[in-house]
């Protein structure tokens, strides 16, 4: 490597290293849940109100249909896979 890039690449690791400290500092604002979050296991009480434990802004995640981390939601799994003829006839000879 050349000096240069011995350089660029101590500075690089500097600057990244001093972000990464200066962000422990930072504390994170977390809305409160929505109605549709009520009874759901990832809500954490906080001192005055609960908030979500996955997301920062709870309302987004149900603005485009089910949140994808909501326990009180059942979820109905459809699979509608293509089976192979010949396959399952060879399991159900085996007896699977």
């Amino acid at each position: 490597m050349s000096t240069v890039s011995l350089i660029f690449f101590w500075l690089t690791v500097h600057v990244w290293y001093d972000k990464v400290v200066s962000m422990k500092n930072v504390q994170i604002v977390k809305e409160p849940i929505v109605a549709q979050c009520d009874g759901c296991g990832k809500r954490v009480l906080e001192p005055a109100q609960y908030v979500c434990q996955v997301y920062i802004v709870p309302a987004a995640k149900w603005k485009n249909g089910n949140c994808p981390m909501a326990t009180n939601i059942n979820k109905e799994i459809t699979s509608s896979a293509k089976v192979n003829p010949l396959k399952a006839s060879k399991r159900s000879v085996k007896g699977r």
